[in-house]
């Protein structure tokens, strides 16, 4: 007579008699129903799987389960392996975009150093500093201060 019994403010016992669900597939209205129907209907048919499947993340989770279990050993063995192959190659994935992003940035901050250096110099060079002391402060090679006076000279004439 009380399908409810609250034990305290936060935990209750529900009582949920199976057989007085007499509802079709299509007449449940509640997550409750479908796990009701799911759990009181034997051997539910492929589609009747996959449209309680949509109707919550838990009845889905829960019907793969489901699926798994039924299988026989050697199968479940495949399925476990095929689930950690898909699980090693999504980590390797995960690690491959990671990677490369970290890479992205690293040489977008190279990038961004060494045109630093360059503006440097070529200020440098407006102030007529010598190519000593034009290296010593940029921390650039005589080689790249060399090209870059060239440019330099080109860009002002």
């Amino acid at each position: 007579s009380h399908p409810e019994i609250r034990l305290t403010e936060s935990l209750s016992i529900v009582i949920i008699e199976l057989p007085k669900l007499q509802k079709k597939l299509e007449e449940l209205n509640s997550i409750l129903e479908y796990w009701i129907y799911s759990i009181k209907s034997e051997g539910l048919k492929e589609d009747e799987m996959r449209t309680i499947m949509k109707k919550s993340q838990g009845l889905n989770k829960a019907m793969k389960e489901v699926k798994f279990i039924s299988l026989d050993q050697e199968n479940r063995k495949l399925v476990a392996a095929q689930l950690q192959a898909e699980r090693k190659f999504q980590k390797n994935e995960d690690l491959a975009y990671k990677k490369g992003k970290l890479e992205g940035k690293l040489e977008g901050k190279l990038e961004g150093k060494i045109e630093g250096k360059i503006e440097t110099a070529e200020r440098l060079l407006k102030y007529n500093f010598t190519v000593v002391q034009i290296c010593q402060l940029t921390g650039l090679s005589k080689g790249d201060l060399i090209k870059i006076k060239k440019r330099f000279k080109n860009n002002i004439e």
